[in-house]
């Protein structure tokens, strides 16, 4: 009987080894497989990292520039992007209603920049400003105006009070 008994009691010992061996291999799973997600998430970051760095690293700065001078001559000799024309907008000198010349347009084009990174505050800015400027038209001294107002027309020389 006492012979039955420690057998009972070896099995059972036996059976709850194996049950926290088969504990211990489901968790070893589930780590390697969070593991295995967090290398590939580092790896996308090395990814972008080595992205930046290729255009720090003068890669991509060509691209970059051929936009920026198609972008440019867009305006230059049509004073107007493919949208623009659709709308029958253009834009032109804010003092004297003229063509812009190609130092606006280059300061335009990157005040774009300037204009989306903080939250695209400065393109909602046309929604308050009273010539309808957004920042980086305000920085290259440009205004947009269309051939058929909706509103009243942009006037050309005296600026209105309170804009700088």
């Amino acid at each position: 009987m006492f012979w039955l008994s420690s057998t009972l009691l070896a099995l059972q010992q036996e059976q709850s080894r194996r049950e926290r061996i088969a504990r211990a291999e489901q968790q070893l799973d589930q780590l390697q497989q969070q593991l295995s997600g967090s290398k590939a998430r580092r790896r996308k970051h090395e990814d972008v990292a080595d992205r930046v760095q290729a255009i720090v690293d003068g890669q991509g700065v060509g691209r970059w520039l051929v936009v920026t001078i198609q972008g440019t001559e867009n305006h230059r000799y049509r004073q107007a992007t493919p949208g623009k024309m659709a709308i029958g907008a253009r834009v032109v000198d804010a003092t004297t209603g003229q063509a812009p010349s190609t130092r606006q347009l280059v300061i335009r084009y990157l005040g774009y920049y300037v204009s989306t990174i903080p939250l695209m505050l400065g393109l909602i800015w046309v929604a308050f400003d009273p010539r309808k400027q957004g920042w980086h038209d305000k920085l290259a001294g440009t205004v947009v105006v269309r051939s058929k107002h909706r509103v009243a027309p942009v006037s050309f020389g005296a600026r209105p009070a309170g804009d700088s």
